[in-house]
């Protein structure tokens, strides 16, 4: 178990636990307490809860941020001064190792930072507070995100391949002066039958080979999509 005089992490794996940590289960008494999101992501391939909106649509923008490799939810018990603390996400942006605490700007500053920080840079891991007002006033940004990365993780499951999809769509936005619309791709009234062009375009944009508008308008069929 590591630990010093403040603080202490409830665990016997020490470094190796908070290099490489796992995901810690909500019960559902905390669940039903909160305001709980759940979703299979991408950069954490697996059932990730989040105990917040704020939290959940920071999720949304780690997907969008082609910088931030991996993350986990929840990743952390920590007993600090006898009373237990979770962290709300560890994530990976580089070479850096962050741990991070989502908070109103009415309850900062944060009182555990000043444990929080002095440990984790032992194990050359950074701490930041981010504010919720911060994540919410990106709130539209997130949520098209998260809808993508749902349709692409439903695509990883069923093993659908679009390579040669890819390949089209890069060369039609070369040859066009003012990009397109996801209309232009995607027939409305027959999803099922461009499904995969939907799945390519989705790929393309998580991947950074493309853009789309997606700060201010929800995804839909005149969702601009630029090299």
């Amino acid at each position: 178990m590591t630990m010093n005089k403040l603080l202490k992490i409830t665990t016997d794996k020490s470094v190796d636990f908070l290099t490489y940590p796992t995901c810690h289960h909500t019960p559902l008494r905390f669940r039903r307490q909160t305001n709980y999101y759940e979703q299979i992501m991408l950069k954490h391939p697996l059932p990730s809860p989040f105990h917040s909106l704020a939290e959940y649509l920071h999720a949304g923008l780690l997907e969008a941020d082609p910088a931030v490799q991996s993350y986990v939810p929840q990743p952390y018990q920590f007993n600090i001064n006898g009373k237990r603390y979770v962290p709300d996400i560890f994530v990976v942006r580089g070479n850096q190792k962050i741990v991070m605490e989502l908070k109103p700007e009415s309850k900062l500053p944060f009182h555990y930072e000043q444990y929080l920080v002095p440990f984790l840079q032992k194990y050359h891991i950074r701490f930041e507070v981010i504010t919720n007002e911060s994540v919410l006033a990106q709130e539209q940004k997130a949520l098209n995100w998260l809808k993508i990365v749902r349709v692409l993780v439903a695509a990883q499951q069923n093993r659908i391949r679009t390579s040669q999809l890819q390949d089209e769509i890069i060369s039609m936005l070369a040859s066009s002066d003012e990009g397109m619309e996801l209309g232009d791709l995607i027939d409305s009234g027959d999803r099922q039958r461009t499904y995969t062009m939907e799945i390519a375009v989705f790929r393309l944009a998580y991947a950074g080979l493309i853009s789309l508008t997606l700060d201010r308008a929800p995804l839909d069929f005149d969702t601009v999509i630029t090299l």
